[in-house]
């Protein structure tokens, strides 16, 4: 039928030319068109403004912010690890109940320092981002291309309203680990991108990211979309938590300065920093139980609030929208800061109990004697103030005690004490003070040094007990020693220290110098000039120190005899090298005729009781002169060749 309106040949063909760009022009339609899978959650099936609806801003609000109208956004919180039931979140990843997650996975879980597996090397070791032990937080596994991985339905938004959406992100993967790909999270309003972090940094630290937008009219609900730009695999692993969606407004306070009469009225004004609101609503709202509860003051619809016959401690804040509607809602408006009245009173009631013989002063009036009392004052605030005093006075309550004194263990040392027994008397706590300064509920006083103290107690009432005490020094640990000695290479000698007191520890310095180096007395034999130091301790371990120094004369000395006549007459047969006690050893002794000849040799070690009988190979030399060499060792190390002559005798 539609064929035959046709009256000739080319306006069909121009006919069916259309319909077929009609029909192809549909079929590129459905190609392009973005369709979500079919999800467990069938309120994605809703339709929504499109987000060129929403007016957006990349920074997070500036101003004051509401109450968080999702609060299903930080996930629970529970005593499991992680969470069995599937919460269906993720348009496009599966829930894995047992974590760690695999690529594509995610799981709801309150800590991952117990995870196995790759998580147990290659992610960090989290609790969520709260101060609730327990919290929960979404951990995601990237798969290997860009998807969904959080889908939610946002309720209860109000129209024309400046929003803040925000949500905490963390890379997942270890900053030590060399990772190819970082997350980088899209956030879509109803399928429309408004904001991307970039690539979150590899560093384990939580980051907040968000924006602002604005609802258009008719705006109840939107869906929220969280989707991962970056593919999986090596890196590219995150943790979410913490999402809020929150109305933003101007930022708002309370201005409460000063302190006010009781009998006097106040006006509360409010400041509002900011432009967001062009037809702002206001609130007032009273709180008389520390912010617990909050009352709507009638008529308080201005940005300033007379207050008449004001309460001490009451607080005021006000809440504030972009319209009257929007004020009765919770989630469409913002709240101030909080401010607090102080109020002078103008009656008070002062009841109180002293002891006789003290006297109690208020104002310029000084009472002794137990009554009913009513002075009329002028607060520090000019407040007329009417106090009425109960005044009991008791009779003094007999304090008495014993004080005991513990001595400084040694001189100029702060490590004294004074006791405080046998405490009769008093009424109720008792206080200790030490002259007047230094204030104790314990019957003790410690670290104290030497000198005369004044101990007071005190009851509840004022009454009294006062003593003196006095702390001494104990004698002085005095040690001597003299000061420079003199002694001889090989020579040894008796050291002692000389103390005015018993001591139980003594110690020399360096010890290797003597023979005991933790007698008080000892002997020293030093191979060089050398310094030592004494250290004594008492029973209070006070100590005292002393140095000496021990100055060594290195005399060389070996005697040498010039003659002897080997003649066996028992007198002077033999040639004897006589060494004095700085001598260690005579390493060798050599002689020779004077033609250079060797007649006597003899090496380390030498018994130098044997000395040289004037022979050669047996047979008696001929008198002459001969000439020696000898090599000698002292004690402190130190080798000298001495030579000369010796001359045989018949």
């Amino acid at each position: 039928m539609f064929l035959s309106n046709f009256t000739n040949t080319h306006q069909l063909r121009l006919a069916l030319f259309f319909v077929n760009l009609f029909l192809l022009s549909i079929t590129f339609t459905n190609l392009f068109i973005e369709r979500p899978p079919i999800l467990q959650q069938q309120i994605y099936k809703q339709k929504f403004p499109k987000v060129l609806d929403y007016p957006t801003d990349s920074t997070l609000c500036t101003g004051t912010l509401g109450e968080n109208i999702f609060t299903d956004g930080d996930f629970g919180s529970g005593n499991e690890n992680n969470v069995l039931e599937n919460p269906n979140l993720a348009a496009e990843y599966t829930y894995q109940p047992h974590p760690p997650p695999n690529d594509g996975f995610y799981t709801i879980t309150n800590n991952t320092s117990n995870w196995g597996s790759f998580a147990a090397t290659n992610w960090i070791d989290i609790k969520d981002h709260s101060d609730d032990p327990n919290g929960y937080m979404m951990v995601v596994n990237a798969s290997q291309q860009p998807g969904r991985f959080y889908e939610k339905i946002i309720e209860g938004l109000c129209e024309n309203t400046l929003y803040e959406f925000s949500a905490d992100i963390i890379n997942m993967v270890e900053p030590n680990i060399q990772s190819d790909v970082f997350p980088d999270v899209v956030f879509l309003l109803n399928d429309q991108v408004k904001f991307s972090t970039g690539k979150i940094p590899q560093d384990a630290k939580w980051r907040t990211y968000g924006f602002s937008f604005v609802t258009p009219s008719g705006t109840a609900a939107l869906k929220l979309t969280i989707r991962n730009n970056s593919r999986g695999g090596n890196g590219n692993d995150l943790a979410l938590d913490n999402i809020t969606f929150r109305a933003c407004g101007p930022e708002v306070r309370v201005d409460i300065t000063g302190t006010i009469c009781e009998d006097d009225s106040v006006l509360i004004n409010s400041t509002v920093i900011g432009d967001l609101y062009d037809t702002p609503n206001y609130r007032w709202q009273l709180s008389a139980d520390n912010g617990a509860s909050w009352q709507d003051i009638p008529n308080s619809n201005r940005p300033s609030q007379f207050v008449t016959n004001p309460r001490d401690r009451n607080m005021y804040r006000f809440i504030m929208a972009n319209s009257s509607r929007n004020l009765d809602n919770p989630k469409c408006r913002v709240i101030s800061t909080v401010g607090r009245l102080r109020v002078v009173q103008k009656f008070n009631e002062s009841r109180d109990t002293i002891c006789a013989g003290l006297t109690y002063a208020i104002g310029h009036s000084v009472y002794d004697a137990s009554g009913v009392y009513v002075d009329s004052l002028i607060s520090p605030e000019g407040c007329d103030s009417i106090v009425t005093t109960y005044l009991t006075v008791l009779e003094d309550s007999n304090i008495q005690a014993a004080t005991e004194a513990r001595n400084p263990f040694c001189p100029n040392e702060f490590n004294g004490a004074i006791d405080i027994t046998n405490i009769t008397g008093g009424y109720g706590k008792l206080s200790f003070t030490l002259d007047s300064l230094l204030k104790s509920d314990v019957p003790r006083f410690e670290n104290l040094g030497a000198g005369s103290y004044q101990i007071k107690i005190t009851d509840a009432i004022g009454c009294e007990f006062i003593s003196e005490i006095t702390l001494e020094d104990p004698p002085e640990l005095n040690l001597m020693l003299p000061e420079n000695i003199k002694i001889e290479l090989g020579d040894s000698i008796l050291l002692e220290g000389v103390v005015n007191q018993a001591v139980l520890n003594a110690k020399w310095l360096p010890g290797e110098l003597v023979n005991c180096d933790t007698c008080l007395s000892t002997y020293v034999k030093p191979l060089a000039s050398s310094s030592l130091k004494l250290q004594v301790s008492n029973s209070g371990n006070c100590s005292a120190s002393a140095s000496t120094n021990i100055i060594v004369e290195k005399r060389r000395d070996v005697y040498i005899p010039n003659a002897f006549s080997p003649n066996n007459d028992g007198i002077n047969d033999f040639f004897f090298v006589y060494p004095s006690k700085s001598v260690a050893q005579i390493k060798s002794l050599n002689i020779f005729d004077r033609w250079g000849a060797m007649v006597f040799e003899a090496q380390s070690p030498i018994d130098i009781s044997k000395g040289w009988d004037g022979t050669f190979r047996n047979k008696t030399l001929n008198p002459g002169v001969y000439i020696y060499f000898l090599e000698v060792e002292y004690i402190d190390g130190e080798v000298l060749l001495l030579s000369g002559d010796v001359a045989i005798f018949k």
